[in-house]
Parts: structure tokens; C-alpha cells; sequence
């Protein structure tokens, strides 16, 4: 049994010791709460395993949001320097957020915002409310890029006459041109609105930089929009087949691009926006 005084000497020596440890931490995590920009590698050192923090987002010394981006942020290749801001963020560049609510950053704090296949899952009314959010954010010479599905897509019009997507419950916004220029034209507070490419009464494609956000869903990066082997060339060719054989050989050629494995079958909306 120890002696009453060795107890005491041991449990003031316990005592000094975590005194020691808390001031040796405190001085080696300061730099992280007094420090404004965080280098990615810095960022990196903060995460080990768990999810970000909108204060440690805005501390970032250049901020690139990628909304509803689920699994797509750093340090996947294709979206480097990104945070997804998702619901059910997963480990990594990820916050949690609902993103029908305010983003907790200052205004012109973000030089990049991105979004592919999401503005489909939330109504028109939620979409102005977010966009003005996007533009509160931005910096003046930040850039916001926007991919939807094209429900004018031959393939895919049958959507718009049944008035839903039967195919994906949570698309509860059919997206097509005329509708994403009426949302970005008439009810955003953005001056400059690029568009690409749109499958409906022509097909209109110009080159996109991809460079300045990856969007997936095109006829430039969508494996569905080409062959890859042999196999998926027989294949091609059977639907080829089949179709004309159910159509009686009467088809267009803008249906003949829309089938599986050619270039039109995926096509998506797709916008820059700038202040």
C-alpha cells in the first residue's frame, strides 16, 4: 500500500505532467487558430480521417466548393482542391450541409463553385435561393460551373409528357434548355451566362475547358457515349439492329446518335456563370 504522502506527491507529479502536455499541444496546434490561409497540405494534417468544418474552410487560402458533390473532392484527380458539400458527406474534403440553408462563409470568399447532377434533386424555388447563395459567395473573378441532365434528349422526352422521371424518383426538377435559361437568366443576379452543348431541336456543342471543373455526364468523358472494345461494338450494333427492325428502318439521325454507345446517348445541360 502506498503511503499517504508518496499518493500525494504521485498524483501532483500526474498533475504537472498534463499541465506540461496541454501547454506543449496548445503551442503546436496555435498556428492552425491564428493562421487565416491553410495550405492544402496543412488541411490535409487537420482531416485524418474525419470531415471538415466550415472554419477550417474558410481559413483555406483558396476555396473550391463542389455542391452536392457526394464523394467528388480532393484528392480524387479529377477534382482537385474541392470540397463536397453534401448532406451524407463522406471522409475527407467533405462538409456536412444542407444546402437548402445559408453557406456559413463570408461574401467573395470563393474563387470556384461546381455542381453536376444535383440542381434536378431540389425544386425551382430552392434552386433561385441557392444561386443567390452562389453568387453572395463568388469572388469577383470566381467561376461557377453547372451540369444537369438534358431531359430534350430523344431518349429521355418521354419524361417530360409523363411530367416525372420514372427512372429516378429524386429528380424533382425535369431539366431542359429552356428551363435552365429562365432559371439563370431571369432569376439570378449573374451577368455572365456561357452555355455549351443541348440535345432538343439542334444540337448546338462547343469546346468546354475542363480544366476549370470536370463534368462527367458528356459526350467527351461519359464512357455510355462510346465504344470501348469489341464487345460493347457487337453490342452497338445489336440495338442498331433491333431498332430499326421495331421502327420499321424508318429513323432520324439525331435518334440513330441518341442510342447506347453513341456520342449523343448522355448529354447534359451545361453552364458557366460569372459575376
Amino acid at each position: 500500500m502506498a503511503l499517504p504522502g508518496y499518493q500525494a506527491a504521485t498524483e501532483k507529479a500526474n498533475i504537472n505532467l498534463l499541465c506540461r502536455n496541454i501547454l506543449f499541444y496548445s503551442t503546436q496546434m496555435e498556428p492552425y487558430f491564428i493562421k487565416k490561409n491553410l495550405s492544402t497540405g496543412e488541411v490535409d494534417g487537420l482531416l485524418r480521417g474525419a470531415t471538415l468544418d466550415w472554419k477550417d474552410i474558410a481559413k483555406m487560402e483558396n476555396i473550391y466548393l463542389n455542391l452536392g458533390g457526394g464523394p467528388n473532392h480532393h484528392p480524387n484527380p479529377e477534382y482537385i482542391n474541392y470540397i463536397s458539400v453534401d448532406l451524407d458527406a463522406s471522409e475527407g474534403w467533405s462538409v456536412n450541409h444542407d444546402l437548402r440553408a445559408p453557406i456559413p462563409l463570408p461574401d467573395n470568399s470563393v474563387d470556384r463553385i461546381h455542381s453536376e447532377d444535383f440542381l434536378e434533386h431540389i425544386s425551382k424555388e430552392d434552386a433561385v435561393k441557392l444561386l443567390d447563395e452562389c453568387y453572395r459567395l463568388l469572388k469577383s473573378d470566381g467561376l461557377m460551373r453547372i451540369g444537369v441532365p438534358d431531359y430534350e434528349n430523344i431518349k429521355d422526352r418521354f419524361c417530360l409528357k409523363l411530367g416525372h422521371d420514372p427512372r429516378f424518383a429524386t429528380h424533382v426538377t425535369l431539366t431542359t434548355y429552356d428551363y435552365m435559361r429562365d432559371l439563370l437568366t431571369n432569376h439570378t443576379k449573374f451577368k455572365n451566362i456561357e452555355f455549351y452543348h443541348w440535345d432538343g431541336k439542334q444540337f448546338v456543342r462547343k469546346p468546354i475547358d475542363y480544366s476549370l471543373g470536370i463534368i462527367k455526364r458528356t459526350l467527351d468523358n461519359d464512357p455510355r457515349c462510346r465504344v470501348s472494345d469489341f464487345r460493347e461494338f457487337l453490342k452497338s450494333k445489336y440495338e442498331e439492329i433491333r431498332y430499326l427492325i421495331t421502327h420499321g428502318f424508318r429513323i432520324s439521325n439525331l435518334v440513330f446518335l441518341s442510342l447506347p454507345h453513341h456520342k449523343n446517348h448522355i448529354t447534359s445541360i451545361v453552364a458557366d456563370l460569372r459575376k
